[in-house]
C-alpha cells in the first residue's frame, strides 16, 4: 500500500469519526433511540480502532527528517 493511500485512508477515517460523533450527539439529544445510539457507538469504536492502527503506522514517517 502506498503512503498516499494510507494518508487518504487516515483522513477518511477521521472524517467518519467526526460524523459519527455528531450523529451520536444528535441521537442523544433529539431521537431518544438507545438501539441506534448503541449501534453508532459500536461503529465508532471499530473505526477508532482502525484509525489508531493507521495513525500508529504513520508515526514513523512523520518523525523522519529529510
Amino acid at each position: 500500500m502506498l503512503v498516499k493511500e494510507v494518508l487518504s485512508r487516515r483522513d477518511e477515517l477521521k472524517n467518519y469519526l467526526y460524523a459519527l460523533k455528531r450523529s451520536i450527539k444528535h441521537c442523544e439529544l433529539y431521537m431518544d433511540d438507545e438501539d441506534m445510539e448503541n449501534d453508532l457507538k459500536n461503529l465508532s469504536k471499530e473505526i477508532q480502532t482502525e484509525f489508531d492502527e493507521v495513525d500508529k503506522a504513520l508515526k514513523a514517517f512523520e518523525e523522519l527528517e529529510m
